[in-house]
């Protein structure tokens, strides 16, 4: 039972690793693709502790606590669709197909 778990936990790990890449290569498609491209990115990392000692007739009483936070917020703000016009990708298709390949003797 606890080796299908760690199967199961390994699966969710991987598919959750792919979720993102597929999520980042989705993004940089988008800004390829966009005419203006706004992207604001907010940091935070923050920690705090504490530490304690007490005594009384029961005894001795210590403790310590902590605890950490982090946040990342990212916008993206597209806009438009830079799909080139076809005076402009005409010419460059038709150039294209009229280079030949060099000759590999």
């Amino acid at each position: 039972m606890r080796q299908e778990i760690a199967k199961q936990e390994l699966r969710l790990g991987f598919d959750m690793q792919q979720a993102r890449i597929a999520q980042e290569l989705a993004i940089a498609h988008r800004i390829t693709n966009a005419e203006t491209v706004e992207i604001e990115e907010f940091y935070d990392k923050s920690g705090s502790g504490q530490a304690g000692l007490g005594v009384n007739e029961a005894g001795l009483n210590l403790g310590l606590r902590g605890d950490g936070k982090s946040v990342v917020k990212r916008i993206y703000k597209f806009t438009g669709h830079s799909v080139p016009t076809i005076d402009v990708a005409l010419p460059q298709l038709e150039e294209a197909n009229n280079q030949k390949p060099a000759d590999a003797t």
